[in-house]
């Protein structure tokens, strides 16, 4: 499979994780870097008014970044879209996520890392062009971050994420820190110029990770869809009325010195309330 068709598959891969509308397909394709740009221009000038800035450079290593990115693919893939659907969901994401400033500062904070993961690519174009296998670098640099975006995409699209931000974070960041690793390791092959027998050698530890990772992501959501079931049942009475008993068992005459007490035999007496007379008469 040669490069185009390794970019499109991926492309493909994610509209279909992201679930894009065709609209939205069609909004993504026509995105691109100044796009980006004056969107940013846009959310700093309207924080600017609100009081509110946040430190939007920590965005700029990943612009740089793909912006090489960018010069470097185009010499063996002749795709205008690549790049369209890595700056069309950031310019989304941007919009969205700036109205509220834990989110906006969180995903300024991804971009950041994700930017400092990715070398300046330019200085090793050589490299991809001698080395088939450091071209595949290239591609999954993409997937990674057609990724990052994907789960983005989805957390953003939820209804409630605003007033559950501070719970529901933690999961999604989760995602991202295995994708940022993924990264990482690419950035390692690169800067060592890594031969094909290590390029391969690093593609099991990535694979198994991915699958531990979706284990635990499942068994995760089991627990949490069991912990939900049983705070939305009903009340177990007879369990509970079974603790009782045995708890009981322990000590079968505790508590009867109540029942002795002259005060509580008055309190529960239904005469107790009447007066002598009345009493007496009633026990007639």
């Amino acid at each position: 499979m040669d490069m185009r068709d390794q970019f499109r598959r991926a492309l493909d891969d994610f509209k279909k994780k992201a679930e894009l509308t065709s609209e939205e397909s069609r909004y993504f394709q026509l995105s691109s870097f100044n796009d980006v740009l004056m969107t940013l221009d846009q959310v700093q000038k309207e924080q600017s008014k609100k009081k509110t800035l946040a430190f939007m450079n920590r965005i700029d290593p990943f612009l740089k970044t793909m912006a090489e990115y960018g010069k470097v693919i185009e010499v063996f893939v002749n795709m205008s879209e690549i790049l369209a659907f890595v700056w069309g969901p950031m310019k989304f994401l941007i919009m969205v996520a700036s109205s509220f400033a834990d989110a906006f500062n969180s995903l300024l904070d991804i971009y950041q890392q994700i930017g400092e993961q990715i070398p300046l690519l330019e200085s090793y174009q050589q490299l991809f062009s001698d080395h088939v296998h450091m071209r595949q670098l290239l591609v999954m640099i993409y997937e990674d971050i057609l990724r990052v975006h994907a789960i983005a995409l989805r957390y953003f699209r939820q209804k409630l994420w605003r007033p559950l931000f501070q719970s529901s974070w933690k999961g999604f960041a989760a995602e991202i820190d295995l994708l940022k690793d993924n990264l990482a390791r690419h950035r390692r092959l690169i800067e060592t110029r890594a031969s094909l027998v290590e390029f391969e050698a690093v593609q099991n530890p990535r694979k198994q990770s991915e699958a531990n990772f979706r284990e635990l992501k499942l068994a995760e959501e089991r627990r949490r869809r069991t912990a939900v079931l049983q705070w939305l049942s009903s009340p177990g009475v007879h369990s509970a009325h079974e603790r009782c008993l045995e708890a009981r068992a322990w000590s079968p005459t505790s508590c009867h010195w109540i029942l002795a007490d002259p005060c509580f035999q008055d309190w529960v007496d239904p005469l107790f309330c009447l007066s002598v007379d009345q009493r007496e008469a009633r026990r007639r």
